[in-house]
């Protein structure tokens, strides 16, 4: 079976697929590639694999399943995928949330005395906080990978 993983950039792909190493072993061909990397009209993608202890960029046939690890709202490039190798074929396609709209879920779950206080950034007084709980986080509503997260104390 083809599995491979959809990343954002190129410079990406080797450090995703090390997260997929130990599954190497398996009877499963584990490629990476980016939107820019389909060639839609060959039906053919250009992925980086590891084959023999060694990275190697070449042309394949389009997969069995993909796993998007692109973090962004758009899903033209999924669905395209789809119509392409088969409805149900791509995971983890809803993978950009709004951190204000899960919290406003998750205050409304049973988890909701292990969720933070949270506020809308431009709806508070930073000073006041900062008196109130010593230690606040600023984050964008949408992002990943702690990017743009500020620390303040």
């Amino acid at each position: 079976m083809e599995s491979r993983p959809l990343v954002t950039k190129r410079s990406s792909r080797k450090r995703i697929l090390e997260l997929y190493r130990r599954y190497h072993s398996l009877n499963l061909k584990l490629y990476a590639f980016t939107p820019a990397d389909i060639l839609w009209k060959e039906q053919r993608i250009i992925g980086l694999s590891l084959k023999k202890g060694i990275w190697k960029q070449s042309s394949f046939p389009f997969p069995h399943v993909v796993y998007n690890r692109c973090f962004n709202k758009k899903l033209v490039t999924i669905q395209r995928l789809e119509k392409a190798i088969g409805r149900n074929k791509c995971f983890n396609n809803i993978n950009f949330f709004n951190k204000w709209d899960l919290y406003n879920l998750l205050k409304q779950s049973i988890l909701k005395p292990y969720v933070p206080d949270t506020f809308l950034y431009n709806e508070v007084n930073i000073s006041e906080l900062l008196e109130k709980y010593k230690l606040v986080y600023i984050k964008p509503s949408y992002g990943s990978e702690g990017k743009s997260v500020y620390r303040v104390d």
